[in-house]
């Protein structure tokens, strides 16, 4: 192999180089927007919670604790099972007495305002439940007029 060394009076003339620059902002912009679209915005799918019945390997079925909230004359009541709640702070102490395990269903009449049914929500963020539903009641049918 032959090296050979440049002369000190050779210089390299920069205008006889000629960088398709042009060409590599396109490459780098079209990279860019297929990479930002080709990102998924949405949370992983083994990172998702279900409150859906499952089984277990002795066959028995795990459902969820069931919150109806009622909602009459301008107040709410919170039942689970057979037993009402009037205010938020005691559906806490009965929610904390329940194994979080199993999951919680916020059930809501169709006439409940926000609020009450985000604040039984927040009842069972605080007695530990992670796996939360919510499902709305349909409203009452309405009487046929003659």
């Amino acid at each position: 192999m032959h090296l050979t060394r440049r002369p000190r009076h050779y210089r390299l003339n920069p205008e006889s180089i000629r960088l398709p620059l042009i060409a590599l902002i396109d490459v780098v912009l079209f990279l860019l927007l297929y990479f930002v679209m080709s990102t998924s915005y949405e949370a992983e799918e083994r990172e998702l919670g279900t409150t859906l019945a499952t089984e277990g390997a002795s066959g028995s079925t795990i459902t969820p604790e069931v919150v109806t909230i009622l909602w009459s004359d301008g107040s709410a009541r919170y039942r689970i099972d057979a037993l009402e709640y009037a205010d938020r702070a005691s559906l806490t102490v009965a929610l904390r007495a329940l194994p979080v395990d199993t999951g919680l269903v916020i059930s809501a009449a169709a006439d409940a305002p926000v609020q009450v049914t985000a604040g039984a929500v927040q009842a069972g963020r605080d007695a530990g439940f992670t796996r939360i539903s919510f499902k709305v009641a349909p409203p009452a049918p309405m009487p046929a007029v003659p």
